[in-house]
């Protein structure tokens, strides 16, 4: 197979499957409970997908519907993290604060660190996300006892207004959370989503493409693989909330973790590895 493998997280059950499936795939956590479909551009224009890449500027996208278990607390966050520190050379480096200054300038609400350890523990996992509800690029709420959309909808059917309004942001209640949230209570957690609607969200981007495992169509960039920056390890495409979500650092103590997709790339897989990956 010539290009991205999914596994789920443990959080989300266990298996193997691929982008670019006909159907979305059912998954559960004890937060969430919904169906994903992830979508990647093929350079060989093959496969049920092909004629939507075609149409649009896009090189991946993500899609995800399903119902809130747990109210959020403090801001829900969507993006990629690592499960391993990175090992950057100067150069990388560098290469990588560029990067990331692009996404900012593109992207509201940015979060990125490139991971924390304290007494050989990795307190914060490397990660870039960014506020979900703003962020995303469509957004649909379907009421209890309505149906939602199907996959096939695209985009998600939002309207222009609805999400000029929701790029502004979420209204909710400010407090201040201890670092420890396991001390509190269901009255003290805000929540931007209800318990009982169905929320459909997709978010695409121009600049990664799996297929290739690489950066890509940044201005004044060549296309950048992955593994420069992080070797073989597999990349995680994640959602948490965070209690301070606008503080310095998401350490890991301080989030729930919603929903968590591995994605590994099968291309650079030895036969070996491949048929285990089967």
């Amino acid at each position: 197979m010539n290009g991205p493998t999914l596994k789920f997280d443990g959080l989300c059950g266990e298996g193997v499957v691929y982008p670019n499936t006909t159907a979305p795939i059912e998954f559960e956590t004890e937060l969430f409970i919904g169906r994903v479909l992830f979508l990647t551009k093929n350079e060989f224009g093959e496969g049920v997908w092909d004629g939507y890449f075609r149409e649009r500027k896009r090189t991946f996208e993500v899609k995800i519907q399903g119902r809130f278990k747990r109210p959020i607390r403090g801001t829900l966050f969507i993006g990629a993290e690592l499960d391993s520190q990175m090992q950057l050379g100067f150069v990388s480096s560098a290469i990588c604060k560029g990067v990331l200054a692009f996404i900012s300038k593109a992207l509201n609400g940015v979060h990125a660190s490139f991971g924390q350890v304290e007494d050989d523990e990795l307190i914060e996992k490397p990660h870039v996300v960014f506020p979900l509800y703003e962020v995303v690029d469509f957004m649909y709420i379907t009421p209890p006892g309505q149906s939602p959309p199907t996959f096939d909808t695209n985009p998600f059917p939002e309207t222009a207004e609805d999400k000029k309004i929701r790029m502004k942001g979420p209204k909710k209640l400010k407090k201040t959370y201890s670092s420890d949230l396991s001390d509190l209570s269901e009255e003290d957690e805000t929540s931007v989503f209800d318990l009982e609607s169905i929320y459909s969200f997709s978010f695409h981007t121009f600049f990664l493409d799996l297929q290739k495992w690489k950066v890509v169509n940044i201005p004044g960039m060549r296309d950048l693989d992955l593994r420069q920056f992080f070797g073989d390890l597999p990349l995680k495409i994640v959602v948490y909330d965070s209690a301070d979500g606008n503080g310095k650092s998401h350490l890991v103590s301080e989030r729930r973790m919603f929903s968590a997709f591995m994605l590994k790339n099968s291309i650079f897989l030895s036969e070996e590895e491949q048929e285990e990956e089967r």
